[in-house]
């Protein structure tokens, strides 16, 4: 017992002797009773500073926080894991930030968040306490701010239908995933919910992170495709799960050789136009289209071939004409085979031959259109309805048999035809 009453004898001096070392020097007036207490219908707190502007702002937040807690009170925010105290008080301070900014555009007696100031205050009382012992200047501004219970339903039927409307929004931007139709569409989004993200305290903070993350491998998904491309000119497009996308961004083109002359938007389509003349015939010749910008990150190479529409042949071996009707010394019908070797493996077209020989009439095949493809030897077969001479034509006999003519052949890509002269080519006749 006789320990007991020293202890609480030794605590009551120690709190006197502390007391003593604080003392008021300044005040606004006769200190009221309602400082450090409770009223109904009121909000009482103080805000502590070395400057008294300081402590007024210290204790007007104060205020908000009181209100925001009172609310969150209401509403029961929490988390449906049951996280710990710590982490709920975290979660108020989220929720006063997020409320703040939700109720700016609200006006009428419901915005309080926004018209909490001094001049609403009620009353207020404060102190310039003078620490003997650290030799510190404290200001202690208390305040009586008017709040009833009323007023606290108000907030809380607010939050409650701001609360729904973030919901709403949240449940709409994860059902637009799947209708995407244009980059920007989704980076808006993906901002969207990342405002969302850091309004929420609940499990919709997790739905909207999880959200976000969907959103960004849609951009990683984007694909850019060829849409019939030409030497010369590129036509791509932007595709996302099946989709042709849009977008306002504007891609970097480059090439390894040729020069860039224009680029520009045809509805969801991009053409690029390019000068390839001062490229060689290099298999590696392309031109790049490029995305890189944030989290967008996509490229496609396209790749060119300068021979695509050129045409270059040449005859190899000898030409051959074989017999398919005969009367005496005239070959009515006869068919010719000629071996044709082609420098490009682009195709062509063969469209007219001609042929000549030292003592019979030129011969005239047209409207052959007769195509190829691929480098190397081509088979060119075609029949010779006009009659001819055997004397004349014929390949037996001579030592050397030669004869000349033309064909004439194109790029089945266009361009102008062009004319394989043939001169002194060696031939055969089987008659």
């Amino acid at each position: 017992m006789k320990k007991t009453l020293f202890t609480f004898v030794a605590l009551f001096l120690l709190s006197a002797f502390a007391f003593t070392q604080v003392k008021v020097v300044d005040k606004s007036g006769r200190k009221p009773s309602w400082v450090n207490g409770l009223e109904k219908g009121y909000i009482i707190t103080l805000g502590s500073h070395d400057n008294i502007e300081e402590a007024k702002a210290k204790a007007i937040l104060s205020v908000k926080e009181q209100i925001v807690s009172s609310v969150a009170d209401n509403v029961k925010v929490k988390t449906e894991s049951n996280v710990q105290e710590t982490n709920y008080n975290n979660a108020i301070n989220s929720f006063l930030e997020s409320y703040q900014s939700s109720t700016a555009s609200q006006t009428g007696d419901v915005n309080y968040l926004q018209g909490i100031s001094i001049t609403k205050v009620e009353e207020f009382y404060w102190e310039k306490l003078y620490n003997k012992k650290n030799k510190v200047y404290t200001y202690h501004f208390h305040i009586k701010y008017p709040f009833s219970q009323f007023e606290i339903s108000k907030l809380v039927s607010d939050y409650k239908m701001k609360d729904r409307k973030l919901t709403e929004q949240l449940e709409d931007l994860i059902a637009q995933k799947d209708k995407m139709r244009s980059i920007e569409g989704i980076e808006g989004n993906i901002k969207a919910l990342e405002t969302l993200k850091e309004s929420f305290v609940d499990k919709r903070k997790d739905q909207a992170a999880l959200a976000i993350t969907d959103y960004r491998n849609l951009l990683k998904s984007i694909e850019i495709i060829d849409l019939g491309s030409g030497l010369g000119e590129i036509v791509y497009g932007l595709k996302l799960n099946g989709n042709i996308i849009t977008s306002s961004k504007k891609a970097k083109i480059t090439s390894n050789c040729a020069r860039i002359t224009d680029k520009r938007k045809d509805g969801n389509n991009f053409v690029v136009e390019y000068d390839y003349s001062e490229c060689y015939e290099d298999p590696d010749n392309h031109v790049k289209v490029r995305y890189s910008k944030g989290s967008i990150k996509i490229e496609k190479e396209f790749y060119f071939d300068i021979t695509e529409t050129k045409a270059k042949v040449n005859i190899s071996n000898d030409i051959i004409f074989r017999t398919i009707e005969k009367d005496g010394d005239i070959v009515n019908l006869s068919k010719c085979t000629m071996t044709l070797n082609s420098k490009y493996d682009s195709p062509f077209v063969v469209e007219r031959v001609i042929l000549q020989w030292d003592k019979a009439s030129a011969v005239i095949i047209d409207n052959l259109e007769i195509e190829f493809k691929g480098e190397g030897n081509h088979v060119l077969e075609f029949e010779i309805p006009e009659a001819l001479n055997v004397s004349e034509t014929t390949s037996k006999g001579k030592t050397l048999p030669a004869m000349k003519g033309t064909v004439q052949y194109k790029s089945a890509k266009g361009g102008h035809s062009k004319n394989l002269k043939i001169y002194n080519q060696t031939y055969s006749t089987d008659w």
